[in-house]
Formats: C-alpha cells, sequence, structure tokens
C-alpha cells in the first residue's frame, strides 16, 4: 500500500495544550503508513519539536507571523501545490482560520479535517473586529470540510455553525496516560531536586498567559500560604505573561515560595511533586492539562470555563472566576484533604477513551477513509 501524504496544520507552533497534542498523537501513528509534515504559520521555541524530528515530521513555518496573511496564503498553496497532501488535518483555535480548508479544497486535497479546540476568544483592544472575521470564517469556510471534529461540545459550539453541530465528532484529547501515572520515587526525587522538602505543593502547567489566569493562581496561592506557610507554587511553562508573573510574586511578596521551571520535558515529573492543580482558565477547548493532572492522580480545582468532558474523576472542583477568592481557597485546602490512591488514577483516565494510543487509532482510521 503506497504512503499517503499527511499535512497537520496548526496557526502557532510553541508551547501550549494542541501542541502537546499533536506530539503525543504523532508518537503513536504507524509512520510506514503516513508521511506527515506540520505546517504552521509561525513556529518559536517548543519542547515538542524535537519529538517530532525524532518521528520524521518535516516542519514548514508560513511567513513567521500570524499576521502576514497573504504570505501565509501564498505559502500555504505553494506547499500544497509541491506536497500533494492525501489529508489535511487543520487544528484550530477561531474560525479565521478555516480559510485554510477553502484553499486545501482549491488545491484538490480530498480529505479535509476540521478539528475545533477552541471554546472563545482572547479579550482585547480589537475583540469586535476578530469576533467578526472568526464568525464569517466559520459561516463561510466551515462547509469546505469533509470531517468536522472537536475536543468537546463546547469548542463545537464555538467553532462550527450550528446547522452542521449534528456531524461533528466528538474526539478525545487523548495523553500518554503511563506516562503521566503517578510514582513515589519521583515524587520524593523531583522535591528533593527543587528543595520542596514536605511543603505542601500548589501547581499549574501550561503557556503563561491571560487565557491560562496565573495570576488569579497567584493570588489564590497568597491567600493559601498565610493559612499554611509551609507551602510553595509551582508553574511549569512559559509565555508573554511570565515578567508580569514575576513581578507580582515579587509585589505579594512571595519570594522564593513561588518556582519558575521556565519550558521543559519533565512535565510528568513535576506533576507527581505536586498536591493540588489549579487550573483557573479564563476559558478552554477541553484542558489537556487538567486531564494529565488527573492521569498524575491529583486534586484539580479549575474554573467552570473548563468544559464538564475534562472532570474525567471524582477528584475535580470546579468554581466561578466570580467567587471570592477566599472559595478557591477553602476548595484548595479541601482538595488538600482528599487521599486518592495516585497510582491507579492513570488507568481510570485511559478506562475514559483518553489514551493517545487509542486516540491516534481512531484518527488513523479516520485519516484513511474516503
Amino acid at each position: 500500500m503506497a504512503m499517503k501524504k499527511v499535512c497537520i496544520y496548526c496557526e502557532k507552533w510553541a508551547s501550549g495544550g494542541i501542541e502537546s497534542f499533536i506530539a503525543s498523537m504523532l508518537q503513536h501513528i504507524d509512520h510506514s503508513r503516513w508521511q506527515v509534515d506540520l505546517v504552521s504559520s509561525c513556529v518559536e521555541e517548543s519542547p515538542f519539536t524535537d519529538i517530532l524530528s525524532r518521528e520524521g515530521v518535516c516542519i514548514h513555518s508560513l511567513s513567521g507571523s500570524r499576521n502576514r496573511v497573504l504570505e501565509n496564503r501564498s505559502r500555504f498553496l505553494q506547499l500544497m501545490a509541491s506536497r500533494q497532501y492525501d489529508v489535511l488535518h487543520l487544528n484550530a483555535f477561531h474560525g479565521a482560520e478555516w480559510y485554510y480548508l477553502h484553499l486545501a479544497k482549491r488545491a484538490g486535497i480530498p480529505k479535509r479535517i476540521a478539528h475545533a479546540h477552541n471554546s472563545m476568544l482572547k479579550k482585547g483592544r480589537l475583540s469586535r473586529c476578530k469576533l467578526a472575521v472568526h464568525e464569517m470564517g466559520k459561516r463561510v469556510y466551515a462547509g469546505d470540510a469533509t470531517d468536522l471534529w472537536a475536543c468537546s461540545r463546547a469548542a463545537a459550539r464555538f467553532l462550527f455553525p450550528r446547522a452542521v453541530q449534528d456531524a461533528v465528532v466528538t474526539i478525545p484529547n487523548g495523553i500518554d496516560v503511563m506516562k503521566f501515572r503517578f510514582g513515589e520515587k519521583q515524587r520524593s526525587r523531583t522535591r528533593q531536586e527543587w528543595g520542596i522538602g514536605d511543603d505542601i505543593l500548589l501547581g499549574n502547567t501550561g503557556r503563561l498567559c491571560r487565557q491560562k489566569n496565573q495570576q488569579w493562581v497567584m493570588a489564590v496561592f497568597q491567600r493559601f500560604l498565610q493559612r499554611h506557610p509551609h507551602s510553595r507554587l509551582m508553574l511549569v511553562g512559559d509565555g508573554e505573561d511570565k515578567g508580569l508573573l514575576l513581578r507580582q510574586a515579587d509585589a505579594l511578596g512571595l519570594g522564593d515560595r513561588v518556582i519558575f521551571t521556565g519550558i521543559t520535558d519533565r512535565v510528568p515529573d513535576f506533576l507527581c511533586a505536586m498536591d493540588v492543580f489549579l487550573f483557573p482558565s479564563i476559558f478552554e477547548g477541553l484542558g489537556i492539562a487538567a486531564v494529565e493532572a488527573q492521569a498524575a492522580g491529583l486534586a484539580v480545582v479549575c474554573s467552570d470555563q473548563v468544559p464538564e468532558e475534562a472532570a474525567l474523576l471524582p477528584n475535580v472542583q470546579r468554581l466561578s472566576l466570580q467567587e471570592d477568592i477566599g472559595c478557591w481557597v477553602d476548595a484548595v485546602e479541601n482538595a488538600c484533604r482528599i487521599r486518592t490512591a495516585r497510582e491507579s488514577c492513570a488507568d481510570a483516565v485511559k478506562a475514559k477513551g483518553y489514551d493517545m494510543q487509542d486516540v491516534a487509532a481512531l484518527i488513523q482510521n479516520a485519516y484513511g477513509r474516503p
């Protein structure tokens, strides 16, 4: 059987949840069947790039900026013409990205998968303009997809028109579950390495940005620290808000109580070291970081903007961001009291259908269908 060519597109290649999903998926597909390229408008430093290289995936950067629309369009069409892909798997955060479905259809790509990963647009001074472009994109170009996928019902509602909702297939944002299984030796080693000792360790993983709301994490931790002086906070990741968060930690007098790990491929180690996972996102398509935390056996305190589908296990508490910060501190205290057999949680997450080996099999079967 001839090898088929797959183009996986994401607008920005960095260190977020969608990149984690793609990298994990590509470690579980059969590369003797699929020749895979990753195409992105903007490629930044990422802990997942080495994974793609090891799997033989070629990364193509378009213009280097999401804002160079005409240059991105031109380079995308050139790639479609030269590479002659059989499948476009387009992973999107907003409706404007569906324009690439239209370009792929023009280029004769027979299978065009629209995969929704987001549930809201980031607010800012151009919010109204971006929302208008988003609505136009999903109304005009979503119909150029042959397959409609979403990581949650919220993502499907946000990125696809109402008329096609029944055609949307939910694809779980799978993870390499066994990689995140809790290990006592991992926990002890990591805590010793970072000088955490027996302190309570709260944590958060993901891009340091407004959407992930680490400023709220910091504020909750400050109040928690007042009640529990032997506590630490670990923020795993990097992003545009790092400077802001460093200043906030200094202003709140948190000093060496907050650990910034930077970009890392050691997320499973850090999850093992934590006691409670804080995830107060302003919006999420699913919240893959929360799934990873549950696989590691952590109690999770998250915002109610994280879709219900992400609450796989009973040790998840969802709270409104409108609640008083004291309610969040109380929830964290309650989470600290939860006693779970952490080693068994990975198996429970796998049983819910979130193991990437199973998800990758679904995706490969879909790639191969006419």
